[in-house]
């Protein structure tokens, strides 16, 4: 099942437009972004024109109302061609998401809307990594949180931590006393998200949702990333595909080869799965029944996904592992672990009802 097929007409236009921005101006800058390490202004900006920043926001609060369907959808077309602009849309998406749920958030959607305030989300989906502290109807927060994007650009930081055992969103100023936003020195993947380490002292903090609000926010997030790697795992299988029916040996193209077939017949296999599940959980997000979706979804993506991209890098044999050819940077993408969203005993415990 693809995410065209739970669609509507407009949808599907509209979805048709993203897939031909993915090809024809996404592509082409790929390897401009995976070197310098910043994705190229001129992809944000048509970003924002396209209306993707504001798909999925209701058109009485600034947004195009066209779902979060087509949302999900355009992550995954922009993850065939390149995974940091579609990682991009997904973090913005979970802080525009976030900032709907409170009027504190108001100031900002705007800006986010129009990808002029980048939105960083710092989700904890298991264990807590970071303490809310309450004085009166003052918030302060202290911890750590791994694997943040937009270090240095950040407007704002969307947090998610535990209180009670129960799912707490704050929003929190990048410019705040006692923020401190680390990029990394390398980065496996996702060049051009300049992810970092989040540190947290006693820094003044927002509410924006807590509860079944702060779930569905995450439970977005978690679709929002399956749909990501789903691209990532889709991109890598035609590019394997393509390398099999042009290379030869042996005075055959190599699809021909049994060994070649079977690797390509289970990425494309899984790639599929990863697609299907992500479009229901999307499409259940959509209609507010989505939880145990997004959590299915975004399992199967994390355990997957990795290897139908290992798959489509040996296809490629020695050159899998030259930057001439794609199939590394899908596989080293096919390893994002997301913004926190995800932690595989929260989801073991969350599928199991516990």
């Amino acid at each position: 099942m693809s995410f065209a097929a739970l669609m509507n007409d407009d949808q599907r236009t509209m979805l048709a437009s993203i897939e031909e921005f993915a090809r024809d101006a996404v592509a082409p800058v790929v390897e401009e972004c995976e070197h310098t390490g910043a994705i190229a202004p001129e992809i944000l900006d048509e970003l924002a024109a396209l209306g993707l920043f504001a798909a999925a926001v209701p058109e009485e609060r600034g947004g195009a109302g066209a779902g979060f369907l087509l949302h999900a959808a355009a992550v995954h077309a922009l993850a065939t061609a390149h995974a940091a602009p579609a990682a991009l849309l997904v973090a913005q998406g979970i802080g525009i998401e976030a900032l709907l749920q409170s009027a504190a958030g108001e100031a900002l959607l705007d800006a986010a809307l129009q990808g002029k305030a980048l939105l960083a989300p710092a989700l904890a989906a298991g264990k807590a990594s970071a303490t809310l502290v309450r004085d009166g109807t003052n918030l302060r927060v202290s911890g750590h949180f791994a694997c943040v994007p937009f270090a240095g650009m950040a407007a704002v930081y969307v947090l998610e931590v535990r209180e009670h055992h129960e799912s707490v969103l704050l929003l929190l100023s990048a410019d705040a006393r006692g923020v401190k936003h680390t990029k990394a020195r390398e980065s496996l993947g996702m060049h051009g998200l300049a992810l970092g380490e989040l540190n947290l002292q006693d820094a003044a903090v927002t509410l924006l949702a807590a509860g079944a609000n702060a779930q569905r926010v995450s439970s977005g997030a978690r679709t929002a990333v399956a749909a990501l790697l789903s691209g990532v795992a889709q991109g890598a299988s035609a590019h394997a595909r393509h390398y099999a029916s042009e290379r030869e040996q042996f005075g055959h193209t190599i699809i021909n080869f049994g060994g070649v077939q079977q690797r390509l017949a289970r990425a494309d296999a899984l790639a599929a799965a990863m697609t299907a599940l992500s479009a229901c959980a999307a499409a259940a997000h959509s209609n507010g029944d989505d939880a145990r979706c997004a959590w299915q979804a975004r399992a199967f993506a994390a355990s997957e996904g990795m290897r139908a991209a290992d798959d489509c890098l040996q296809v490629f044999g020695g050159f899998g592992l030259s930057r001439e050819y794609p199939a590394e940077r899908y596989l080293r993408d096919a390893c994002f672990p997301g913004f926190g969203e995800y932690d595989t005993a929260a989801a073991d415990a969350a599928l199991n009802g516990v």
